[in-house]
């Protein structure tokens, strides 16, 4: 019995190799979805797309689902979506490529509350919570998000080739 081995100074458990198999099941399901986000996003035919218009760039929005997805957002196990976005971006990076991935922040801070005074150097409003413009897109929150976690999602990653 493995409780027996285990007091007799054995490791048999399997309990480490448990933990290493379902630490790799999600790395690797992390990094199917990064290759499936890269045949969803059509990476491929924007690429072909920007050179036959004579550029060396292009910029490909993220698909609306993944838009509304937090970096922050658990994806599997111990994985977050950062995790699959970071997947995603070795993977292009593997093939030459440059890539800058860029986030759309809905906040200016975690939790925003517009402040009686300008802000120092915009003019606009401040927040009372950060030395930031203050920032709220109303229109953004929904059940994905809550107030209390940084109002930031995925926008759209320019390639440069």
């Amino acid at each position: 019995m493995g409780g027996d081995d285990f007091q007799k100074g054995g490791s048999d458990l399997g309990l480490r190799d448990a933990i290493g198999e379902a630490r790799q099941r999600n790395e690797d399901s992390a990094t199917a979805r990064a290759g499936k986000l890269f045949d969803e996003m059509g990476i491929i035919e924007e690429v072909i797309a920007a050179i036959n218009q004579g550029t060396n760039v292009v910029d490909i929005s993220f698909p609306k689902e993944i838009q509304a997805i937090q970096p922050d957002s658990k994806y599997s196990g111990e994985n977050s979506w950062s995790d699959v976005i970071e997947k995603f971006s070795s993977l292009v990076m593997a093939e030459d490529v440059q890539i800058e991935v860029h986030i759309t922040r809905h906040a200016c801070c975690k939790r925003p509350s517009q402040g009686n005074l300008g802000h120092p150097a915009t003019g606009g409003p401040s927040c009372s919570n950060c030395p930031n413009e203050y920032h709220f897109d109303h229109s953004f929150v929904s059940e994905n998000l809550e107030l209390g976690y940084d109002l930031a999602t995925y926008s759209h990653i320019t390639l440069g080739f």
